[in-house]
């Protein structure tokens, strides 16, 4: 005569369902939260960029006493284009925007130039300018100080320390 064991080797069902409602929960936490370390990589690969082309266009003010808006006039070639668009403008200001979503735009901007009172609040700075949620957020991961908002149009304006 044979035996029936009498317990049973396994899970039950409602243990697993809580091992599965335990994994949601910390992808629910982990995933926005990997989006945001990520976009935050790809604004410091920027920066470094921007650093550059900041340079450069100091320089070329140096030579030939102006500002430009072409950046094909500066003398470098900036590396590792696929997440920006870099960008100079006469006013003295460069910006890196992304490409695949415009939620932020970071600007750099020279210790020359105007003497009104915005020119002057801008002067020597570098800033991250969040336009949506998402661009709060990667400001903020960038270690940026929240100063004003400059409305819809612009957005938030954080000041960025140490960049």
């Amino acid at each position: 005569m044979s035996k029936i064991p009498s317990k049973t080797c396994g899970f039950s069902l409602i243990e697993l369902l809580i091992v599965v409602l335990i994994i949601g929960i910390l992808a629910a936490i982990a995933i926005p939260a990997y989006g945001t370390m990520v976009e935050k990589a790809r604004a410091q690969e920027a920066i470094i960029n921007l650093r550059a082309l900041f340079a450069a266009q100091e320089i070329h003010y140096e030579y030939n006493g102006h500002y430009t808006d072409d950046t094909n006039a500066l003398d470098i070639t900036i590396r590792g284009t696929k997440f920006f668009t870099y960008k100079c403008w006469e006013d003295r200001t460069c910006g890196a925007e992304p490409i695949a979503h415009r939620d932020y735009l970071i600007e750099f901007h020279s210790n020359r130039g105007g003497n009104n009172e915005e020119q002057v609040f801008y002067r020597g700075k570098k800033w991250c300018v969040a336009q949506k949620e998402r661009g709060d957020k990667v400001c903020k991961a960038l270690g940026g100080k929240d100063m004003h908002d400059a409305g819809p149009q612009w957005g938030r304006y954080y000041f960025l320390l140490g960049t």
